[in-house]
């Protein structure tokens, strides 16, 4: 779940916990004017990503990226995820995480961009709808699919979309 102790344990390795900045993030989530970028959605991630964790290489700066993929929600701005990675950049230099390390999880942000993804799921479903046994979720259920960060936040992202997809049916 999206805990503060969770948040401290994604930051070993990485930088200095900020810890004011867990306060600010959930601020973020829970601003008025969200319906579904909320601390629930964020809660649901993790829960998601707990699943596939094992896998990752990095799994801190997955799990940072994930905090941050919608720190910035402005109902019909495009520009939603590229702030949301400046955000983490700016969050994680100012730690004193190593740049490569900012650079990455702010790159793993912008990869969540929910255009680009919807996109993507829908030539997935195109895909699937050829092939009797292929749901657009089959990476979380092949584990030895997800290599790459990106992949473990597209896979999150994917639930994710899958999720809003249902609830709104």
């Amino acid at each position: 779940m999206a805990t503060v102790e969770r948040w401290n344990l994604c930051w070993q390795g990485v930088a200095a916990v900020p810890s004011a900045l867990y306060n600010e993030l959930m601020a973020a989530y829970a601003e008025p004017h969200r319906h579904y970028h909320t601390a629930q959605h964020l809660e649901e991630c993790f829960a998601h990503f707990d699943e596939i964790d094992p896998l990752a290489e990095h799994p801190a700066e997955v799990a940072l990226a994930l905090w941050f993929h919608d720190a910035v929600y402005v109902p019909g701005a495009s520009d939603n995820e590229a702030r949301s990675a400046e955000w983490a950049a700016r969050a994680l230099a100012g730690a004193g995480a190593p740049e490569a390390r900012a650079h990455e999880v702010a790159r793993l942000v912008r990869l969540t961009d929910h255009a680009r993804l919807a996109e993507e799921c829908d030539e997935r479903r195109e895909d699937a709808a050829q092939r009797p046994h292929g749901p657009p979720l089959g990476v979380l259920r092949r584990r030895d699919a997800v290599e790459r960060p990106e992949q473990l936040v597209g896979a999150v992202d994917e639930v994710d979309l899958h999720i809003r997809e249902r609830r709104t049916a």
